[in-house]
């Protein structure tokens, strides 16, 4: 009789493809409307309301906190319990959070609906689907990884302008009660086609050496560290520096909606470059995972952080069209990257013997650099007026990171030398 690895091999597809198209849906819908739409809400919520931006974003602020509190133990309830189960209890939980957005009543209502949706939107998208990438594939992980987060930016390219319009006819409220919906619809798709690891179909991951002759081997025990070992090397804490930056640098930019109406533009041109944005990382996002599979370590951090940081030079001289647009195409290629690269980085410097735990780190942080980016940029317009500080800042920190992964991977490939 043959077995069930020898049956999917004959159809052609191994089922990690289909993990991969899951995910690709849970970005492009859940991922995509609670970050890349969040900038067309901060006028028309903070004008009703009667707050400033600042006061707005914490709403933003209150999201991510929620997330840092909880992603640790989403790791550890992924580990323990059914991974298809939890994925879409988050998911119907983030749906409610956006209902509760919806129907609040005033300013501090809204941020504790933030909070509430980012205890649950953690365990939806970027902790699972990152365990899920790295139990499947052992080959081909930088360009699943891009592609999972091409849907965000597919989305992105998708909702803005039906959200913007549905906020100009329908106001902000009609909005937030139809991106509940949407987002409600992945649970059932979740628990239909999400399985934790290959062991669950009776499969080896995509790219295992068994795969070759279809043959089921026993897999070997995983190696790297284990998150109490990682606490105690340097490259822990530049891991996480870069988790913070990327994520912060991605915060700060789900503003430039009302960034670019702040020098000059109209709301459906800024709209428009945000459109523009999503389209043109449909793109960039795979071939940044082309590239991570291509050169790996530093070279590819080296092209990512160094091109991010021109890309926020450009992004300072916003008014000039050219500089704009520069700016679009340098971050598109980018946009991704604190949602690719961690991950990636994680296991490179760390195995995966531990994983879960110590991504859920890099999450963390994550979440505490969306949350600071996002305030920032807000609590700066309302102090000076204007935004020229927060992208000089951002190309700082792309360069701290830079040198910090790179040191980070070069002191890892020695040590993996003299271990062997």
């Amino acid at each position: 009789m043959e077995t069930s690895e020898t049956t999917r091999k004959k159809k052609g597809i191994h089922y990690a493809w289909f993990i991969l198209a899951t995910g690709f849906l849970l970005y492009f819908t859940v991922q995509a409307l609670t970050m890349q739409v969040m900038g067309l809400f901060t006028k028309p919520i903070s004008a009703e309301f009667g707050v400033d931006r600042s006061t707005f974003l914490l709403h933003n602020v209150a999201l991510n906190l929620g997330g840092l509190i909880a992603a640790p133990i989403w790791a550890k309830l992924f580990k323990k319990y059914n991974f298809q189960a939890l994925m879409a209890i988050g998911i119907t939980m983030t749906a409610l959070g956006f209902f509760f957005n919806a129907i609040s009543t005033n300013i501090y209502v809204l941020i504790a609906a933030g909070f509430f949706r980012g205890i649950f939107f953690i365990g939806t998208t970027m902790l699972p689907v990152a365990m899920l990438i790295a139990a499947w594939f052992d080959e081909k992980r930088g360009l699943a990884s891009s592609m999972i987060t091409v849907a965000a930016g597919f989305g992105g390219m998708v909702f803005n302008p039906v959200v913007q319009r549905m906020i100009s006819t329908y106001g902000w409220r009609t909005a937030e009660m139809f991106i509940a919906g949407l987002v409600l619809i992945m649970a059932p798709i979740t628990l239909l086609f999400i399985r934790a690891n290959p062991a669950k179909k009776g499969l080896m991951p995509f790219g295992y050496k068994g795969d070759k002759t279809g043959e089921k081997k026993e897999e070997a025990p995983l190696a790297g560290m284990m998150l109490k070992q990682a606490r105690r090397t340097p490259q822990f804490f530049l891991l996480l520096f870069a988790a913070f930056s990327t994520t912060f640098v991605a915060g700060a930019v789900i503003q430039i909606s009302p960034y670019l109406t702040d020098i000059g533009y109209t709301a459906e041109f800024a709209a428009g470059i945000v459109s523009l944005l999503a389209l043109i990382s449909i793109f960039g996002r795979p071939l940044m995972g082309l590239i991570y599979d291509k050169f790996k370590g530093t070279t590819s951090a080296a092209i990512f952080f160094i091109s991010a940081a021109v890309g926020f030079v450009f992004l300072s001289n916003a008014g000039n069209t050219f500089c704009l647009y520069a700016a679009v195409v340098l971050w598109a290629f980018n946009s991704a990257i604190s949602l690719i690269m961690p991950p990636l980085w994680t296991i490179a410097m760390f195995g995966k013997k531990d994983y879960a735990a110590i991504v859920s780190w890099t999450v963390v942080v994550g979440r505490f650099g969306s949350m600071t980016g996002g305030y920032l940029i807000g609590f700066l317009y309302d102090m000076t007026g204007n935004n020229n500080l927060i992208w000089p800042v951002c190309s700082t920190l792309m360069i701290l990171s830079l040198l910090g992964v790179v040191y980070s991977l070069k002191k890892t490939s020695k040590l993996q030398l003299a271990l062997a």
